[in-house]
């Protein structure tokens, strides 16, 4: 009797080992190779918002949230990990962005720098932004240096714009002149190279701002902006409700973009739908072109001036993420460089959230 026991517990140990290796097995055997921690969008982190004084912060779960049954059944008693009006809500960046201890934040945070010392004689070079837009995860490097924005400070622009409108001081079918002796001349998009004296709506303006990065038809609808501003200077009034210092040399980094680039998030299909959804889709694409990321639909705006290239934007992959990038150094094939960097943080994100990896 002993001994057929022992021989059926003999039976059932090796069953047990042959299972655990299939399993085993079945994990390791995802797209792209490798052995992935499984992907949750609600694990570690979320936004948390501070209705006291309307800022939100990156928070750990583990601490934040009560941790019984009846919070864990009832949604109720969840924190509100997204804010009904992203407008009133303000992300702050805080230490833990340029030092990470979230073991796939650091190796985001390695893959970034050996992709920084790759192609930069100087790390500062280069500052690079990345949010995880369902978990709140951030990351940075070189978060704080400040880097002419150029053409990619439209986005906050065109953004500041849509809320004016919902707001009721300008409307979609407003004209706006432009004057070829006082704004921006350029050689691309229908306002700069246009007739002097002509007349667009606001619609069109923010098209061409967007698309073609327009200098006249940002030049044109800033002077009617000055005129209404409290401030009579639009830079004055981007930094006062983006948190930015643009007004000093134009100049942005990624601790302050990457709130921004939450909030354009948050209002993808209320406030900024018009921009988000159908102008910043097709701006610029050269800076990321390929294929896995045109998989996904993505909202970006570029920016080239006196070596500075920089790519503002989030990719709607099937875990969304905003990603800053800010160069400056005028190296050779500084954008392709760009385009380099940011295939390989799609490249990290995907095989983190997807568990299959973008061949380049």
């Amino acid at each position: 009797m002993k001994i057929e026991f022992k021989k059926r517990l003999e039976r059932l140990s090796a069953l047990l080992l042959i299972l655990s290796i299939c399993v085993w097995t079945s994990a390791c055997a995802r797209p792209g190779g490798g052995s992935l921690r499984s992907y949750d969008p609600n694990r570690g982190r979320q936004i948390i918002v501070n209705q006291t004084d309307q800022t939100t912060t990156v928070a750990n779960m583990a601490t934040e949230t009560t941790l019984n049954s009846s919070a864990t059944e009832d949604p109720s008693h969840m924190t509100e990990a997204e804010p009904s009006d992203p407008k009133q809500i303000q992300l702050k960046a805080d230490e833990s962005w340029e030092k990470p201890t979230d073991p796939d934040l650091i190796d985001l945070q390695m893959t970034m720098r050996a992709e920084i010392d790759k192609y930069f004689p100087k790390g500062d070079m280069a500052t690079i932004g990345y949010m995880n837009l369902e978990t709140g995860d951030v990351m940075t490097i070189n978060g704080n240096t400040d880097i002419r924005a150029a053409s990619a400070a439209k986005l906050l622009i065109c953004m500041y714009i849509a809320e004016m409108i919902e707001e009721g001081k300008f409307q979609l079918d407003d004209k706006i002149k432009y004057n070829a002796a006082l704004d921006w001349d350029g050689d691309i998009g229908e306002v700069s190279i246009g007739p002097d004296g002509a007349q667009y709506t606001v619609k069109e303006i923010l098209r061409n701002i967007l698309v073609y990065s327009d200098n006249g038809a940002t030049s044109a609808i800033c002077r009617r902006w000055d005129q209404i501003s409290p401030n009579r200077k639009f830079e004055k009034d981007i930094d006062q409700r983006y948190q930015t210092h643009y007004e000093n040399g134009h100049n942005l980094n990624p601790n302050e973009v990457i709130p921004i680039l939450k909030r354009l998030y948050d209002g993808r299909n209320t406030t900024y739908d018009l921009i988000f959804n159908e102008y910043l889709s097709y701006a610029g694409n050269n800076y990321i072109a390929n294929e896995e990321i045109w998989t996904y639909r993505f909202a970006h705006k570029t920016g080239t001036a006196f070596g500075n290239i920089n790519d503002f934007g989030v990719v709607l992959s099937k875990h969304p993420y905003a990603y800053v990038f800010m160069t400056t150094g005028e190296i050779p094939g500084q954008i392709e460089v760009v385009s380099r960097m940011s295939k390989r943080m799609f490249q990290w994100h995907v095989k983190l959230t997807e568990g299959w990896v973008p061949e380049y």
